[in-house]
């Protein structure tokens, strides 16, 4: 058992940790993708699911220079993410490997990141610490000067022989340094929508509200419709913008259709939360009447231009053009949309048989 760290820098840990960090990764999500070696896909999700029983993970991705290192790490090695501008930052999480790919596969990191330039994945769970920057470097007698900036390396065990190796090392971080999270209690969307912020947010801005998003109450049969007569404008704006954010997160940011994840320099983003059952016709807010779809997309579905049969495959009207406008919705046909994680917000079929009878789909 060895321990590595990867400093995964502010702008990583912004973008990339709401993905598959502070969020975990449904097992059907990798399903979905297309391995160019069928047997290597197969292979990786017998080893996922034996590994992480409950359908979900964290994960991690390195880039193609550290392939070296890589083929040196094995299963049950100790990973800590490092976050840190120059000398001020921290180590925010931790985990021990129980999959991982030592075979390059870029699809993979393009399917969880949105950028095929971390190949290298490995799996776990992630365990959330306070460590400081400079006090790690301490406890593993670096110098302070120490710049970890592009850094993906393993410690050397001699450097943890106070410690009795890295088992003992690990049992160090989480008696002093583990984060135990408080569970949130079940809530509805209108009790979330109560702490929401008075403004849109920005995707930075959400985060800490977000972690309400594993919480919600949800019945097992949804309600079709939601009753707004008693609720003030204020409340139903902070309510729309709370289910914009849990959806948009639930699905990782992404177009659901096509993938697309646009945003501004300030973080703002392109991505809509698309009532499946109108909201013009009171459609209920809960998340599983709630799809993420870019703009087009999204003014394409609410027209019927396209629907989702209950499998969550695409399905599209006779009378569409075949003209190449249309190529952007045509050229989904068949396919089935992104799994949203956790998968149990993914739409539920009491809204889509309703948005498909809505605009004549016989389905």
């Amino acid at each position: 058992m060895k321990t590595f760290f990867d400093h995964v820098g502010k702008d990583g840990s912004r973008a990339h940790f709401p993905l598959t960090i502070t969020a975990k990764v449904n097992i059907a999500k990798i399903e979905s993708l297309d391995f160019e070696i069928l047997a290597a896909k197969q292979s990786l999700i017998r080893q996922l699911q034996h590994n992480f029983p409950s359908g979900e993970f964290n994960c991690w991705g390195v880039p193609r220079g550290a392939e070296k290192i890589v083929k040196n790490m094995q299963v049950g090695d100790l990973i800590l993410l490092v976050e840190t501008t120059g000398s001020v930052g921290s180590v925010p999480v931790m985990g021990i490997i129980k999959v991982f790919e030592k075979n390059e596969v870029p699809e993979l990191s393009q399917l969880l990141w949105g950028d095929g330039k971390y190949p290298y994945v490995f799996f776990f769970e992630a365990e959330f610490i306070s460590l400081n920057w400079l006090d790690f470097l301490d406890t593993i007698g670096y110098s302070k000067a120490f710049d970890p900036r592009g850094t993906f390396c393993p410690v050397r065990e001699d450097r943890l022989g106070s410690f009795g190796g890295t088992p003992g090392f690990l049992e160090f971080l989480r008696s002093k340094y583990l984060v135990v999270k408080k569970v949130q209690p079940s809530l509805t969307l209108y009790e979330i929508s109560k702490v929401w912020p008075t403004s849109e947010p920005t995707l930075r801005e959400v985060q800490d509200v977000n972690d309400y998003a594993s919480h919600i109450l949800m019945p097992e049969t949804p309600e079709l419709t939601s009753n707004d007569s008693e609720i003030t404008q204020v409340e139903r704006k902070k309510r729309d913008s709370a289910f914009h954010a849990i959806v948009g997160k639930v699905y990782g940011w992404k177009c659901a259709v096509c993938g697309l994840s646009l945003q501004t320099r300030d973080s703002r983003t392109e991505i809509e939360a698309a009532h499946i059952f109108p909201k013009s016709m009171k459609g209920s807010d809960d998340p599983r009447n709630g799809i993420s779809l870019c703009r087009t997309h999204h003014w394409a579905f609410d027209n019927g231009l396209f629907a989702l049969v209950d499998d969550l495959r695409i399905i599209i009207p006779d009378w569409l053009p075949t003209t190449p406008d249309y190529t952007i919705i045509r050229g989904f046909s068949g396919k089935q949309i992104s799994i949203p994680t956790p998968s149990k917000y993914a739409p539920h079929r009491i809204f889509l048989r309703e948005h498909r009878k809505l605009h004549g789909f016989l389905v």
